[in-house]
């Protein structure tokens, strides 16, 4: 509601042709306010091109609005350019004609003196809002706009815009029936389409009895039985059961989808329907009902509104009004990629914050059944005064309290969080319930600095943080002690809202006042439409740069000089970054691409003699370039002595190193700004994106470096961008990563996103992706790329000094895919000899991949077996350290299994986001899932191939990989899904010689175990 403004509501069927992936139909139902549908028979009458919806009994019959239709009545021709076109048609005179009837029946409320004389002053004006069953067919007609392209029309682009309104950015235009009912209820069947819900008693009311919706309409003086009309194929999934004299009808099949048989359009069409006598009786039936196709599609939309208006309603959403004459030309306002990038961000933090929101609902003590809250108790908070630091900081103690029936093992078995994580630590009043505002106002966010499971204690340090925003929550010390509290992970971003307000600043919306600082908003404001202009992946402008042969002649004199320092593809992708404005260099595992970035960077500041920022969205990727220049300072100072070339004194600048066990990177940092050369000289300035941000502000600096770019969202690095000199003609940037490893961790699905400015713009790739889109190297680009290579440069590296053979051709075809053919050492040692034992045969072979091969299957995010056969291989290992070995799995849970289970046996035991980046001479990879049903699920993230890939590339040595058969096997159905698996059916492929076999007793059962090598001929290919 807006006030009193009555809302126009809009309850649209989008039809699809399941054959030809088309839209057969739009069927619009109109009503006004909060009139409900009421009970009684439903009937249609026409007037002109609308129907009238009319309720009650007999001749008491209510008018509750009116519906439209646009059906097509023709097959497809199979011509795309003709069906597309056809297709376009069809959905824009539909909302022609939808927009002119809710325009019409407006003005006929405001004649009728439906509006108050406040709401008459706003003629026209209208809060709209459309529902539908499934957030499905918004895609499909959305689809269906985008495929009739510009010959449709300017309604059709005004529509996709509005179907792309998002909540928390303007309003949210359309709701999905399906989705809130599957939130809100237990619905009790298989089925999930709407024809199966609706048949499920719902509450009608005061006075009247929950009740079915009965598919059945009047239509002149006829009664009309939807149910028997189209029971084949449709309605067929329940049928008639007698027990004890009593009537059932459970259901015979599964409905999931609501989208009409093709065989009804077919008849509806006139085409010709089979005629064998094994059908013929369903095909007369379909004959019979095809006739009134169009009403049952009305009687589906007013299903809609029957279903929609019981469901409890937020009160206190105000919908902003709508121009209902304005509506054709309605757009979301284009502010180029920074305005998309800071979309992102709002949309993207809103999504997360909601989902966290929502698992608050859930009691305390439930949260910490599922692991995701500890609560605690004797509470107390102290003021602490640290050597050296101008204020205090609050450190918070706790016990951990233990639910009733559990152990501190218990919970340490279940909990996700770890030492270094932020948390959001609030009171509750018992374990059995908290009020969904106390997460929200009354708590504080801390990061969890000691979690003692030994003795059940808990230590954290206060973030503070005074007035909560869009993105950081407010975290005060509280006045009165707290006697119970629970922990869960923290929402709130810091960085987020760090690049939020500097996009922000260089868009012109910082909240500043006209007059004030006029100068430095003009400037910021320069910067945003350089950034603009220049970093739009769909049409980038990035200026050429003029060649420099006096540099490159003297950097090949130079990287001549450095003997073994680098290789040849390293020194040639050093050469090729130097005569580019944008440097893209792609680094797969163990390549070298921190020792080729360390001295590129070297080579920048001594050749360039302009200051530097070298930025990375980790403090360990931070100082891992940092310490890497450190340690080549010398060999490269060298090398200038000996082309005889003079060397600039460098001053390297750490900006807010992390302090020591702190793991993560979205607090705000202190003041503190460590300088690694205290002397005068070059300045470069190392830090994380909030640090740089935060102490930088407004500088101009010629040169930037991203390091693990393709881990770094896109709008921090347009944020970052902002502090190059873009009006002048020396920056010059370069980004180093792997866009086949991890990308920044989303949780919205925006590549399935219509929002227009998302299509266009791409912000939620990594940096190093969207890069790569004008590089004219993704193939998620979509439009003209940049070709010049004074403008964009992409190298790669291909010569891998850290893995073995085959580890090398296990991940070779994801790199085929950028034409990348890995090249390495060869292999050391060869395979188990002799007979040997399952636990032995792994240390008693060389370097390699070993496949551990269990028959365990009903095991999802925790697999004790796997923790058990990883102890018994590490129990016969000849003289291994734990700091050799790192254990690896997907799941946070297992992760804690494994952690107990292998307590002192080994020095790293994460999930494969944290050990990204990290190394050990030997690497296990436990994938735990194993119940059928269970892979289906969680297939998407399991066989991520970017995630597989990280977990397979970390090893020196050897890869084990611990996998139950089912995993091994499983085959998806999705082609998307099947590419992703391209690693495992590598993995298959490649271990084929079985070298030992053992079965073992657990957990009342007996599992065979089998390990995998590769064959002779494996390993030579």
């Amino acid at each position: 509601m807006h006030g009193s403004k009555p809302l126009i509501r809009v309850y649209l069927v989008v039809e699809r042709d399941l054959l030809e992936d088309r839209l057969n139909a739009l069927v619009a139902h109109v009503a006004l306010g909060e009139e409900t549908l009421g009970e009684g028979e439903i009937a249609f009458e026409e007037e002109g091109e609308k129907l009238r919806v009319l309720v009650g009994e007999g001749d008491k019959k209510t008018d509750k609005g009116f519906v439209l239709q646009e059906i097509r009545d023709k097959p497809w021709s199979g011509d795309p350019k003709v069906d597309d076109r056809e297709e376009g048609e069809l959905v824009a005179r539909f909302f022609q004609r939808l927009v002119k009837a809710i325009q019409e029946e407006g003005e006929t409320w405001e004649l009728m003196g439906v509006l108050g004389n406040e709401e008459a002053q706003q003629e026209g004006f209208y809060p709209l809002h459309l529902y539908v069953w499934s957030s499905r067919e918004v895609k499909d007609l959305v689809a269906a706009v985008l495929r009739s392209g510009d010959k449709a029309g300017p309604l059709l682009e005004a529509l996709w815009h509005l179907l792309g309104c998002r909540e928390s950015l303007e309003q949210l235009i359309y709701s999905s029936l399906q989705e809130e009912v599957q939130t809100r209820y237990a619905v009790g069947s298989t089925s999930q389409g709407l024809i199966a819900v609706t048949r499920l008693l719902w509450p009608r009311g005061k006075g009247n009895k929950p009740a079915p919706f009965l598919w059945k309409a009047n239509w002149k003086a006829n009664g009309l039985d939807f149910r028997w009309l189209f029971r084949p194929w449709h309605f067929d999934f329940v049928a008639k059961e007698e027990v004890n004299g009593q009537s059932y009808y459970p259901e015979i099949r599964s409905r999931h989808y609501d989208a009409l048989p093709p065989v009804y359009w077919r008849a509806f069409w006139k085409v010709p329907l089979p005629e064998n006598d094994s059908v013929k009786g369903l095909m007369n039936g379909v004959r019979q009902a095809a006739p009134h196709l169009p009403l049952y599609l009305a009687t589906r939309v007013v299903a809609l509104r029957w279903l929609e208006e019981p469901i409890p309603k937020n009160k206190q959403i105000r919908k902003p009004l709508l121009s209902l004459a304005a509506l054709p030309d309605f757009r979301l306002q284009d502010r180029g990629v920074v305005g998309a990038a800071l979309d992102f961000l709002r949309f993207e933090h809103h999504v997360r914050f909601s989902n966290w929101l929502a698992d608050k609902t859930l009691s305390p003590k439930l949260r910490v059944l599922n692991g995701m809250a500890l609560l605690l108790e004797r509470i107390h908070f102290e003021e602490i005064l640290e050597e050296g630091s101008r204020f205090p900081k609050t450190r918070i103690t706790a016990q951990i309290h233990l639910p009733q029936g559990m152990t501190l093992r218990d919970l340490e078995a279940r909990f996700t969080l770890g030492e270094g994580d932020f948390v959001r630590l609030s009171p509750v009043d018992s374990p059995d319930r908290q009020k969904l505002t106390s997460p929200l106002y009354e708590g504080v966010t801390a990061i969890l600095e000691k979690l003692d499971w030994e003795k059940g204690e808990v230590e954290l340090q206060l973030v503070p943080n005074l007035y909560a925003d869009r993105y950081v929550l407010s975290s005060v010390r509280p006045d009165n002690p707290w006697s119970l509290a629970v922990m869960d992970s923290s929402p709130s971003d810091y960085v987020a809202r760090r690049v939020d307000a500097r996009l922000s600043q260089v868009l012109g919306s910082s909240g500043h006042g006209p007059h004030r600082m006029d100068a430095f908003l003009g400037e910021a404001q320069e910067k945003g439409r350089l950034v603009n202009a220049f970093f739009e992946p769909a049409h980038p402008q990035i200026p050429r740069l003029s060649p420099e042969p006096e540099i490159e002649q003297r950097a090949r004199a130079l990287l001549d000089q450095m003997g073994d320092l680098l290789n040849d593809t390293q020194k040639r992708a050093i050469l090729e970054g130097l005569s580019t404005r944008v440097h893209l260099l792609q680094g797969p595992p163990g390549t070298g691409k921190t020792q080729a970035t360390a001295v590129a960077l070297l080579l920048w500041l001594q050749l360039f003699r302009a200051p530097m920022i070298v930025a990375a969205s980790t403090h360990t990727a931070v100082d891992t370039l940092l310490d890497r220049v450190h340690g080549l300072m010398s060999d490269v100072r060298s090398a200038f002595e000996r082309a005889r070339l003079g060397w600039v004194e460098l001053r390297l600048v750490r900006l807010e190193a992390k302090e020591e066990g702190k793991k993560k990177d979205n607090q705000e940092g202190g003041q503190e700004v460590k300088q690694e050369n205290p002397k005068k000289g070059l300045p470069v300035f190392f830090g994380t994106t909030n640090a740089l941000l935060k102490n930088l502000d407004l500088a101009s600096v010629p040169l930037l470096l991203v390091d693990e770019a393709s881990m770094m969202p896109f709008p921090h690095f347009l944020a970052l961008a902002t502090l190059l000199d873009l009006k002048g003609d020396r920056w010059r940037v370069m980004l180093t990563g792997d866009h086949r490893q991890l990308p920044p961790i989303i949780q919205h699905q925006w590549e399935e996103e219509d929002r227009p400015g998302v299509q266009r713009y791409l912000p939620y790739l990594s940096a190093f992706e969207a890069l790569l889109c004008i590089a004219d190297e993704a193939l998620l680009c979509i439009a003209e790329k940049l070709k010049d290579p004074y403008c964009v440069t992409l190298s790669r590296l291909d010569h891998t000094h850290r893995l073995p053979a085959e580890v090398r051709h296990l991940i070779q075809p994801l790199y085929h895919r950028d034409g990348v053919s890995l090249k390495g050492r060869e292999g050391l040692g060869g395979k188990p000899q002799g007979k040997v034992s399952l636990w032995e045969a792994v240390w008693k072979g060389g370097e390699g991949v070993y496949l551990l091969v269990h028959e365990e299957d009903s095991s999802r995010k925790r697999n004790p077996l796997e923790a058990e056969l990883i102890a018994r291989v590490l129990e016969a290992a000849p003289d291994l350290l734990p700091e050799d070995v790192a254990v690896v799995t997907p799941f946070r849970a297992h992760r804690t299994l494994l952690r107990e289970r292998l307590r002192g046996k080994v020095d790293l035991v994460d999930t494969v986001e944290r050990l990204q980046g990290g190394e050990r001479r030997v690497i296990f990879y436990s994938a735990c899932a194993s119940d059928p049903a269970g892979l289906m699920e969680l297939q998407e993230f399991l066989l991520d191939v970017n995630r597989t890939n990280v977990a397979f590339s970390r090893a020196k040595e050897k890869l084990v990989v611990v996998v139950s058969e089912n995993l091994l096997g499983y085959i998806p159905q999705e082609r998307e899904a099947y590419e992703d698996a391209v690693l495992w059916k590598t993995l298959r492929e490649l271990c084929r010689e079985e070298v030992a076999r053992e079965e073992v007793a657990w957990g009342g059962r007996r599992y065979g175990v089998r390990l995998l090598v590769p064959g002779k001929e494996e390993a030579d290919a």
